[in-house]
């Protein structure tokens, strides 16, 4: 399991804190779950949360997202943005072209993904708040 969230409390004394998930859930850490060395963990800081086969890891989440022509089909795409926490809201496919839209809501703010494929050629329009980041 992929998700983002907040250092919501740390403990820079004892390496302990508290992460807000974007889902609501919150989750205990420990400086040895922190993957990021050339950076410290610190109250307010957006992360990333990997949860898998009984390992944690915790990192400080990066907004920069892959190239869109670094995927190889939509799927793989919409597999991206789904670790990154956002749900699909609607997929429609024509003959030659599928449209597809991913949301999250995450402390206050708003993102919306939509992925366009068009004769296997993808494009990513990634916006928050209501404006495009990219």
């Amino acid at each position: 399991m992929s998700m983002t969230g907040m250092i919501f409390q740390f403990n820079s004394d004892n390496g302990k804190g508290l992460l807000m998930l974007s889902d609501g859930e919150t989750k205990e850490f420990d400086t040895s779950q922190w993957v990021e060395k050339s950076n410290r963990p610190f109250v307010g800081l957006k992360i990333s949360y990997d949860e898998s086969d009984g390992k944690i890891s915790v990192k400080p989440y990066n907004d920069a997202t892959k190239e869109s022509s670094a995927y190889s089909n939509a799927d793989e795409c919409i597999l991206h943005f789904k670790e990154e926490g956002f749900k699909v809201v609607k997929d429609t496919a024509g003959e030659t072209t599928r449209t597809i839209t991913l949301r999250k809501y995450e402390m206050g703010d708003f993102a919306e993904v939509i992925i366009k494929s068009v004769n296997d050629k993808i494009s990513v329009t990634h916006m928050v708040n209501g404006k495009k980041t990219n």
